[in-house]
């Protein structure tokens, strides 16, 4: 079973080098979201995994500016 870190860090790489598949960031969200409701994530490590997410998202904000 592959742990909850990799497979974040994986979905978060993927968006970085392919930002318009649909609906991926909420694919993406919903698994750091549920890692940390789940126990499986620390507070820290959420933190650390919102903040990638979020300058993935603002990227995307400014491009399409």
């Amino acid at each position: 079973m592959t742990s909850i870190h990799v497979l974040i860090g994986r979905y978060l790489d993927d968006l970085e080098v392919n930002p318009d598949l649909p609906f991926y960031e909420a694919v993406v969200e919903k698994k750091i979201i549920d890692g940390f409701m789940s126990g499986l994530l620390r507070a820290d490590e959420f933190h650390y995994y919102c903040e990638r997410f979020s300058r993935l998202a603002q990227r995307d904000v400014r491009r399409a500016a």
